[in-house]
């Protein structure tokens, strides 16, 4: 599994789209705290950290947010360095999937992009699970969807916090790609296979 973050500088993008979106609201966040969440279960962190409760804002506030996030990923959206090499190595052997708790939309965006949406076996977005990360819902749907693969067979690539307790919480092991890289993973990758 393979989080869409760790694919392209999204983190970035999502980080500009809050504060376009926020910065005229005078709410206090760091974005590092809701990295990895659905935009909805942001905000409603945000506006829970900010002592407000405005549950009927949520839903106007993150269209908002996802229009500025998409502007911005059409525009500057970038493979992280080593990505495309990385995952050209792994998919002549393994079933790869991408599970994210960003939009459908944006996912499919940047994957079209880098002509990388044949590249996984399935894709599972926000719209897919009913509970977002650090519940392990997306990577477990995920599993599921491969015939005789086991949590033990499986490692998921991740880079937040949220994310980390996720695969924690599925069982699951995982690299934290902020650790590595795409290209030591590749290399690492090529050692197994020589």
């Amino acid at each position: 599994c393979i989080r869409d973050s760790t694919i392209a500088d999204t983190a970035s993008i999502h980080a500009r789209a809050f504060d376009l979106t926020l910065r005229t609201k005078g709410l206090l966040y760091n974005y590092s705290d809701i990295a990895g969440l659905r935009t909805e279960d942001a905000l409603r962190k945000i506006f829970h950290s900010n002592n407000l409760y405005l549950e009927n804002e949520i839903k106007p506030i993150s269209i908002i947010k996802k229009k500025f996030a998409l502007d911005i990923m059409q525009q500057e959206l970038k493979l992280i360095p080593g990505f495309e090499s990385f995952i050209n190595l792994a998919s002549q052997n393994y079933l790869l999937s991408v599970v994210s708790s960003g939009s459908r939309a944006s996912v499919y965006l940047g994957l079209e992009k880098f002509n990388l949406i044949n590249t996984f076996h399935n894709i599972i977005c926000s719209e897919d699970i009913t509970l977002s990360k650090p519940s392990p819902e997306g990577f477990l749907t995920s599993l599921e969807s491969f015939s005789g693969v086991t949590k033990q067979d499986s490692i998921i690539f991740e880079d937040s916090n949220v994310g980390f307790e996720a695969a924690a919480n599925a069982g699951i092991d995982f690299i934290d790609i902020n650790n590595y890289g795409w290209l030591k993973l590749e290399q690492m990758l090529r050692g197994n296979h020589e």
